[in-house]
């Protein structure tokens, strides 16, 4: 099965999870990462850089677009990807951060290790091109990750 490689990542949360994993992608040179912001968060990303591991990053900050968009919620709690469906509908994976260290401190994130994400479609068995492509986007950016079969088991 032939699939279009993932470029752009947009990550929705600047803290520490979503700037640790920012810094991951842009690390590798080969994916485009970008924050969505809006109000404070927007001003904030506007007068200071991102800090991670004592490196500078110019990430910008844009909308979010493109019927390629997939989504993958790292942020907290099991309720995140319900909260975000209404708005982003069938570009949701399901997904969960586990063991990454990502410390925010004032403007400041640190990470030393990146933990590992598992992520996948609900309970559908079959692994569908979405999941396909995020998983070797995520493996070109040497970020640690799982698709379980019942991804809404391990939800639990």
């Amino acid at each position: 099965m032939q699939t279009n490689h993932i470029k752009n990542i947009a990550i929705v949360g600047a803290g520490a999870m979503g700037a640790a994993y920012a810094a991951m992608f842009a690390d590798t040179g080969a994916f485009s990462p970008f924050f969505l912001a809006n109000g404070e968060r927007y001003r904030r990303f506007m007068e200071k850089p991102l800090r991670v591991n004592g490196k500078t990053y110019s990430i910008p900050v844009m909308p979010l677009t493109g019927p390629e968009t997939t989504i993958l919620s790292v942020m907290n709690g099991l309720e995140s990807e319900e909260m975000a469906r209404p708005a982003v509908s069938e570009k949701l994976v399901y997904a969960i951060a586990v063991g990454i260290d990502a410390v925010r401190e004032g403007d400041i994130f640190t990470y030393a290790r990146p933990g590992r994400i598992i992520f996948g479609e609900g309970t559908h068995k079959a692994v569908s091109g979405r999941v396909v492509r995020l998983r070797e986007a995520l493996s070109r950016a040497a970020i640690p990750h799982e698709v379980p079969a019942d991804m809404m088991r391990i939800m639990w």
